[in-house]
C-alpha cells in the first residue's frame, strides 16, 4: 500500500512471465486502474509485444479496468532516446485503442526502475525531462 495525496493505492503484482497469467487474471478482476511496464530495450520490448502484452492488455480490459498508465522502463539503457519512445508509444497505442482504452487515453512515462528516475516528481532528471514526462505518481 502507498498513498498518493488524497488516494490509497494497493498494488496487485502481476508479472508478465505466461507462468503467473492466474495471478494477473486475479489482479485484474480486482483493479479499477492497471500499470503496463514495457520495456524499451531493442528486442525485448518487440519480444513482449508479440507475447504476454497484448494478452495483459486484454485481459485487463475484459474484467473492465478502463484506466491505463504505460511506463516505458529502461529508458536509460537506450541512452533517453526520444526516438526510442516515440517508436515504442506509436507500436503499442494502436493495440490499446482496438483494446478499448481509449476515454481516458493511456498515459505514457519513460522511467529507469532501476536508478528510480521518473518514478515521483523529486527523481526527474534532465535526461527524464521529455515533452512526454511525467513523473509515474501523478
Amino acid at each position: 500500500f502507498f498513498d498518493v495525496g488524497s488516494t490509497s493505492v494497493n498494488v496487485l503484482d502481476a508479472p508478465g512471465h505466461r507462468d503467473f497469467v492466474p495471478n494477473m487474471i486475479g489482479a485484474a478482476a480486482q483493479a479499477d486502474a492497471a500499470l503496463l511496464v514495457l520495456n524499451a530495450s531493442t528486442g525485448e520490448f518487440e519480444s513482449g509485444l508479440s507475447g504476454q502484452t497484448a494478452e495483459h492488455v486484454l485481459v485487463c480490459r475484459c474484467f473492465g479496468v478502463s484506466q491505463l498508465l504505460v511506463a516505458v522502463n529502461q529508458m536509460d539503457a537506450v541512452g533517453w532516446s526520444q526516438a526510442r519512445f516515440d517508436e515504442v508509444v506509436a507500436r503499442i497505442a494502436p493495440m490499446l485503442k482496438q483494446a478499448g482504452f481509449i476515454s481516458p487515453p493511456p498515459i505514457f512515462v519513460p522511467i529507469s526502475a532501476f536508478h528510480g528516475t521518473n518514478l515521483s516528481p523529486a527523481s526527474i532528471t534532465a535526461a527524464a525531462a521529455t515533452a512526454t514526462a511525467a513523473a509515474a505518481t501523478e
